[in-house]
């Protein structure tokens, strides 16, 4: 579970509250803490749907907080998106940071495990988000086993093939020897490549996550400081009547 992690200076905000007592600012400075990781949880969250075309709500979802307390004030924003099925690991950092990215074992062709790289003919037939039957491994699953021998062309080879969408799906070699998923429309003779299939790809850094914690928490936190006091003065002053302050 990466860790977003930014500093934030006290000194300042404590000495405009003179009127916290000793044993209330550690409950201020948690309380505030807590709210700043909100809003920079927010903040990233927001920033995930801008930088990725999201399917849905899953990942933002899965952008979460750690409540600060008086015994640790220390408060959290971390990612948590790894994938327990298939074990694959959180892939929000590799965004953040770049790197190399290995198949998981869902996409194999001919006992090999491979990554599919989606092309502008995927993305002009179904949008840039990509519907579940349109990823690699449902389109290779459903060519295996549900998939009837079809010729290519009229003077072309048969091959497997999977109708859908109005077009017919299959696996074949290009001439550079790479495997990829083809469609054809059905009734048409040309196919073009929907999915290159390869054995690695780098993943550049496009999604900074640090940057945007660490803002948001240099902005916010002499705010939500100003707010816990606030609460914290004024609910010593109604302790007793019933009434709570949070704002």
């Amino acid at each position: 579970m990466p860790l977003l992690t930014a500093k934030v200076d006290v000194d300042g905000p404590l000495r405009a509250f003179g009127e916290l007592r000793e044993n209330q600012i550690p409950f201020t400075i948690a309380r505030a803490l807590t709210m700043t990781a909100v809003n920079a949880r927010d903040q990233t969250r927001t920033l995930e749907g801008q930088v990725f075309h999201l399917r849905n709500d899953w990942t933002k979802s899965r952008t979460l907080t750690k409540m600060a307390t008086k015994q640790d004030l220390t408060a959290e924003v971390y990612t948590d998106t790894a994938n327990r099925r298939s074990s694959a690991p959180d892939y929000l950092p590799r965004q953040e940071e770049g790197g190399t990215k290995t198949p998981h074992g869902k996409v194999v062709v001919d006992g090999v495990a491979y990554i599919g790289v989606p092309t502008r003919y995927l993305n002009a037939m179904v949008g840039e988000i990509i519907p579940t039957w349109a990823r690699p491994a449902q389109l290779i699953q459903n060519i295996k086993r549900r998939g009837a021998r079809r010729k290519s062309s009229p003077e072309g080879p048969s091959v497997r093939g999977f109708v859908t969408f109005g077009h017919v799906f299959f696996v074949q070699r290009l001439r550079n020897g790479k495997p990829a998923i083809l469609a054809r429309a059905v009734g048409g003779r040309d196919a073009v490549p929907v999915y290159i299939l390869v054995t690695s790809a780098h993943i550049p850094a496009v999604f900074p996550a640090f940057e945007e914690v660490q803002r948001t928490a240099i902005e916010r936190f002499p705010e939500n400081f100003s707010k816990a006091a606030t609460e914290t003065i004024a609910n010593d002053l109604l302790r007793g009547s019933g009434v709570q302050v949070k704002l």
